[in-house]
């Protein structure tokens, strides 16, 4: 039986570490689908980078494209799809999550607080995801 499986991505080690796990836990017959989520963040009186959407577009489906082409060619590899959507992280991973056997994230993104042993996205994901939720933490 087949199962899908969502694996939500940023740049961030334990993000690659939930790719990683993902991966190594499907099956042949298995989805896997790489999902990043971008926002434009509006922040009144800050100086901040600005991308437009096609950038952010682009840059998203290039890490979600890196992640699949990382992956050694066996026959044994489940089936990849890439998506970029936009939207908070954490409601888009659940409404992802609707339709999937497993949701798949890392423990902490690139938010800015270090000492947390999950992120905001992870802590959301465990409380609102209609489906099992497998959390992952970078070991290295």
């Amino acid at each position: 039986m087949s199962r899908r499986i969502i694996v939500g991505v940023d740049r961030s080690e334990d993000a690659g570490s939930a790719f990683r796990w993902a991966v190594d836990n499907a099956h042949s017959d298995d989805t896997v689908v790489v999902l990043h989520v971008w926002q434009i963040a509006a922040v009144a009186g800050l100086e901040t980078w600005y991308y437009s959407p096609a950038a952010l577009i682009d840059r998203s489906q290039k890490l979600t494209r890196s992640l699949v082409d990382s992956v050694d060619d066996r026959p044994d590899n489940p089936t990849f799809e890439c998506e970029s959507r936009e939207g908070h992280a954490g409601r888009v991973l659940v409404e992802a999550g609707e339709d999937a056997d497993l949701l798949v994230v890392g423990s902490r993104g690139l938010g800015g607080f270090r000492g947390l042993l999950l992120g905001s996205v992870s802590d959301f994901v465990l409380h609102h995801a209609p489906c099992p939720v497998a959390v992952i933490r970078n070991r290295s």
